[in-house]
């Protein structure tokens, strides 16, 4: 696969993780609202789907830690520049 279809895939996932993202920070630090998004992430990450566009992407990382990344608002500051 060449370069510009896997910045496209790595799109899409960024794409989801910003919607996490979100939530996470509307959720305000409720510790059962951040439990049910990371569950939300860590359901898309396990599915046939999400693996798929994890591969195209070049995403080799397990689904546990995509999904701690997730609903990590650090990891939303290192990973997208501006405000996506």
């Amino acid at each position: 696969m060449d370069m510009p279809e896997r910045k496209l895939w790595a799109a899409v996932i960024l794409a989801a993780l910003n919607d996490w993202w979100g939530a996470t920070r509307r959720s305000q630090g409720d510790p059962a609202t951040i439990a049910k998004i990371r569950a939300s992430a860590l359901r898309y990450f396990r599915s046939r789907d999400g693996r798929e566009v994890c591969t195209l992407a070049g995403i080799t990382t397990d689904p546990e830690r995509l999904a701690d990344i997730a609903i990590d608002l650090t990891a939303r500051e290192r990973t997208l520049r501006g405000d996506a």
